[in-house]
């Protein structure tokens, strides 16, 4: 809870192949009435802009916009981020 871990060039090619599988479905913001780990991630752009990933199996957060995705790659990315290093 509440740890910043910031990615090495490995784990951000790790990253990127996991979202690359998360297929969003419909639009559904019934995520907000799940009690879980929720796995929050930062994506900093070169030119600055922000984007929010959030992960709540079975729904992706994308900017505070709900999508519900397939099970097992949202398992996938809350285990790739359980098993970062804390440096």
């Amino acid at each position: 809870p509440n740890t910043t871990v910031k990615l090495k060039k490995e784990d951000i090619k790790k990253l990127i192949n996991i979202l690359k599988k998360i297929e969003l479905k419909e639009r559904d913001d019934s995520y907000s009435e799940l009690v879980g780990q929720l796995v929050d991630i930062t994506v900093t752009l070169i030119d600055g802009m922000q984007i929010s990933i959030k992960e709540l199996t079975p729904f992706i957060i994308i900017n505070d916009v709900g999508y519900k995705a397939e099970y097992e790659p949202c398992e996938e990315l809350n285990a790739f981020v359980n098993n970062l290093k804390k440096d």
